[in-house]
């Protein structure tokens, strides 16, 4: 079976505090939205090299998050789903049509 990959993408939410706090109940109802699609593995941008802290930060974040999209989407969608860790997925270097297909190739040949 052919894996799927949504990419969910938002600006950075400590850009506009006053507007997330307002705004948390959509923010709930995003998560909530995606939370149907089922996800098996929640990506974040965080540097791959500190993914260990990152796993860190969501375990020890007992449903209290900062303002940041990272733990506000991020980290309420892999608890609510009961995800044991979240993946760091950022990287700055220049991505290429042939690393898209190999990140894909090996997507489709992963296991959940």
């Amino acid at each position: 079976m052919k894996k799927e990959i949504i990419l969910v993408g938002t600006f950075h939410f400590e850009r506009d505090e006053d507007l997330i706090k307002r705004k948390e109940e959509e923010v709930k109802e995003l998560v909530d939205y995606l939370a149907g699609f089922k996800p098996t593995k929640i990506a974040l941008e965080w540097e791959k090299t500190e993914e260990y802290a990152l796993n860190e930060k969501y375990k020890n974040s007992n449903s209290i998050y900062s303002i940041d999209e990272i733990q506000q989407v991020g980290f309420r969608l892999a608890q609510k789903l009961q995800h044991q860790k979240v993946h760091a997925v950022n990287w700055t270097g220049h991505l290429t049509h042939e690393d898209m297909i190999h990140l894909n190739n090996e997507i489709q040949h992963s296991i959940k």
